[in-house]
């Protein structure tokens, strides 16, 4: 996600100016006297309410003034992206899986409804994801250039 924005943070009583952050799983205050780091995970409820995105967690309410943006970082932070659907998969796109990939993974790219799943190599597709190693994931696309 990678959103960032100056405002500021209360926190109970206290108000705290700084860069607050909304990156793919946690919301980061950065001020020059506080800082707060939430993980979407810890976080029980999550409003936006006249500029300010509320959030609780067990440590209790925070609220940040970022304006504008309160209803679609709520909703960011409510319904993150899947992996396929930041690599651009979506309805309709022609893909292929080559080698062994995460469960989870695989349901993401079925959920996107891609056109083509695991079809014959002689087939040509606009996108390739290739599992070389444990974790490693390689993308070729046709607007990848070729070396």
């Amino acid at each position: 996600m990678g959103n960032e924005l100056k405002g500021a943070v209360r926190a109970g009583k206290e108000r705290h100016e700084g860069k607050i952050l909304l990156e793919t799983s946690e919301l980061i205050f950065r001020g020059t006297d506080y800082r707060l780091k939430i993980a979407f995970g810890e976080m029980r409820d999550v409003k936006a309410e006249n500029g300010e995105l509320v959030v609780e967690t067990k440590d209790g309410v925070n609220a940040f003034e970022v304006g504008a943006h309160a209803e679609k970082w709520r909703d960011k932070i409510l319904h993150p992206k899947s992996r396929a659907e930041k690599l651009g998969v979506k309805a309709g796109t022609r893909v292929r899986l080559l080698g062994e990939f995460e469960a989870d993974f695989v349901k993401e790219v079925r959920a996107a409804k891609a056109s083509s799943f695991r079809p014959p190599i002689q087939q040509t597709l606009p996108t390739l994801f290739s599992h070389w190693a444990a974790r490693a994931r390689w993308l070729r696309s046709e607007n990848t250039p070729r070396r």
